[in-house]
């Protein structure tokens, strides 16, 4: 049992650590978990950051969409297509050109692309998607494999800066300011999304920006990438009718099921 002393210590213990906690939640002191207070100094960090944070607050695995497709040339506008789209997280994607019923488009899984036409393979090629491994399947595989795949494309993730991108605070991992060339992502700060990514197509420079986010159902979605060659502007995407499915069948990435999947 203990004595009055120890009780009135315990007391006095218990009141101090009280009007602590009082002083620091209303003097706004940031109570959030240390990973999202630091100040990165590579790459990894940040990584490491993307994924803590949407281990806790979660990110979509699943979401479908249809696509309004501008397709540009010398910076004009050539044509429009409407593209039918399903994710699912890590790294699949299925892509129907037209209509949902289309026999047409592309698929993405195990980092190939196949390019479907009248529902038949027409070409298969290894292939990393490099938007889907930075934007989305940062949040689902362990860290170590996205540091691998991306320190295998040629990122350099020892160079980590500050910069802006369309007034929203960004770290930039891979390039210096200026440098435009070199492969690189651009991450919110704030919100630890993809922004814009640099990668190389070929002996071509591209470079996708994501942008006018929106919050839809607890989710946050770029609802426009437009996309870069050499500084050019070749393709607009503005994404329409946005879900979230708890579950999307296995069998719609699957090339064999390509003409008569649905979703």
């Amino acid at each position: 049992m203990a004595s009055q002393s120890t009780i009135g210590l315990r007391i006095r213990s218990t009141y101090s650590f009280t009007i602590l906690l009082t002083i620091l939640i209303t003097s706004g002191v940031n109570l959030k978990p240390v990973s999202a207070q630091v100040t990165p100094t590579n790459g990894e960090t940040i990584l490491q950051m993307m994924y803590d944070h949407y281990s806790e607050k979660g990110w979509y695995k699943n979401f479908t969409f249809w696509q309004q497709t501008s397709f540009y040339k010398d910076d004009s506008l050539v044509r429009e297509q409407k593209w039918y789209e399903a994710i699912s997280l890590p790294g699949k994607l299925v892509i129907k050109y037209d209509s949902i019923n289309g026999r047409n488009g592309m698929l993405f899984r195990n980092n190939k692309i196949y390019r479907m036409a009248d529902g038949k393979i027409a070409a298969v090629q290894k292939l990393v998607h490099t938007l889907l491994l930075a934007g989305f399947d940062v949040y689902f595989q362990p860290v170590k494999r996205t540091i691998h795949m991306l320190d295998s494309l040629g990122f350099d993730l020892s160079k980590v800066r500050q910069d802006e991108f369309l007034g929203r605070k960004v770290w930039v991992v891979g390039a210096v300011a200026g440098d435009l060339q070199s492969q690189q992502i651009w991450i919110d700060a704030e919100r630890l999304y993809l922004h814009r990514i640099v990668y190389q197509m070929g002996n071509q420079v591209s470079m996708a920006d994501l942008d006018e986010y929106k919050e839809l159902n607890g989710n946050w979605v770029a609802t426009r990438i437009r996309f870069y060659k050499d500084g050019h502007l070749t393709m607009k995407e503005i994404y329409k009718d946005i879900h979230f499915p708890t579950i999307l069948n296995e069998r719609l990435f699957h090339p064999e099921n390509f003409a008569s999947s649905r979703w």
